[in-house]
């Protein structure tokens, strides 16, 4: 990022464990709450950023992730977090209790917020900490 001042660039990748899609959250965050901004085409960025304000490590980004999900986003995600490996569509249809026609908007946004990967023929989640994440949420009668 042009003019983000050095040690704060490596503040930043480092609590991103410098991997983009968390240090597009990070920006995402830091737009969200008013410490980055954009005026008349420019990008304003500070030359620190309060600790609080970062993520201490890629899980607290992903719950950062998380967070953003509608709540129906996140019950689908629940609820194809029980399973391992491949998710087909017809999976992911027999799993998602709402309506129908909203499941392949939320299985977009799973996708856009990088819970889930697009595999030929359905989905997969992202890695193994959304799935344990995920299961810890569930209590009992759910599992």
């Amino acid at each position: 990022m042009p003019n983000f001042a050095g040690p704060q660039r490596t503040r930043s990748h480092e609590r991103a464990r410098g991997r983009p899609g968390g240090i597009r959250v990070l920006a995402e965050k830091l737009v969200r709450t008013g410490v980055v901004q954009h005026a008349d085409g420019l990008w304003l960025l500070p030359q620190h950023v309060p600790d609080d304000l970062l993520p201490r490590s890629p899980e607290d980004l992903q719950v950062a992730r998380l967070e953003r999900l509608s709540p129906e986003a996140r019950a689908l995600g629940r609820a194809l977090s029980v399973h391992e490996g491949k998710l087909s569509l017809e999976l992911c249809g027999a799993l998602w209790q709402g309506a129908p026609a909203s499941r392949f908007g939320l299985l977009e946004a799973l996708v856009a917020d990088c819970v889930l990967l697009g595999t030929p023929g359905g989905y997969r989640l992202r890695d193994e900490a959304t799935l344990q994440r995920r299961l810890s949420e569930l209590d009992g009668p759910e599992r």
